[in-house]
């Protein structure tokens, strides 16, 4: 019975074995590089297709996208505070400039205003000055004036006194001895106003006519020798005159 049972046949065992061993055969063979896909020549009008970008690449992107979004935010504001800075600082500078303008002005306000003070200071010194000179020259014709007045007014007490003592001997020839003394004495009076404003060259002479017309006042008497004294004492008072004129 044994040898009854059918013997199957190995060979097909053997074949379908076969492909796997050699499958590996294609790696034996001398290996070259296959061609990329963009080595690989394009067929004529195919366009190429994009490749995706890899994820060092979409990270960097990622990162310079960033850094300009911060950059940007960076230099925003940076630039609101040049001008938060340099906004304030102009305008305190306009105001400065102005200020400046406006005490520059007043400035020369001021001292167009003191020169025309001190122009008009100098043209009242100049005039003070000229008012000082005509007051001098004033002065020096008052005094003139005063002078002449005085020589005046003791010529007219010296011809006064002349008058009285004619009236006096006058008297004294009508035998009216009380009115003669009261003429000798008014004469005496205008003498003594003459002699305050006679020269120098005249008080000796004045000095002598006062001292003799004294005497002869108490001894006042209607006679010869009382009128020829009287006579004398006249002569030599217009004798005067010739020293009153010659005085300045």
């Amino acid at each position: 019975m044994a040898e009854d049972k059918p013997v199957q046949p190995q060979q097909p065992v053997a074949e379908t074995e076969q492909p796997q061993a050699q499958a590996p055969e294609p790696a034996s063979k001398e290996e070259t590089p296959s061609p990329s896909p963009e080595a690989q020549p394009q067929a004529e009008g195919e366009a190429p297709k994009p490749q995706p970008p890899s994820r060092v690449r979409r990270f960097f992107r990622r990162v310079l996208r960033w850094l300009a979004f911060i950059a940007l935010l960076f230099l925003a504001g940076f630039l609101t505070a040049v001008a938060m800075l340099v906004q304030p600082q102009s305008q305190r500078l306009a105001e400065q400039q102005a200020e400046m303008r406006a005490l520059q002005a007043t400035q020369q306000a001021l001292e167009d205003d003191l020169n025309q003070k001190q122009a008009r200071i100098r043209e009242l010194e100049d005039r003070i000055q000229d008012l000082e000179a005509q007051l001098q020259q004033a002065q020096k014709e008052l005094q003139q004036a005063e002078a002449a007045l005085a020589a005046q007014q003791r010529d007219v007490n010296w011809l006064q006194s002349v008058r009285y003592g004619y009236r006096a001997l006058l008297a004294l020839e009508n035998e009216d001895v009380t009115q003669a003394r009261i003429y000798l004495k008014t004469a005496a009076t205008y003498l003594s106003k003459v002699q305050e404003n006679a020269p120098e060259e005249a008080q000796t002479a004045l000095q002598d006519l006062q001292e003799r017309v004294q005497d002869l006042l108490p001894q006042l008497a209607a006679d010869q020798t009382t009128r020829q004294n009287l006579i004398r004492w006249l002569e030599s008072l217009e004798s005067l005159e010739a020293l009153l004129q010659a005085a300045p």
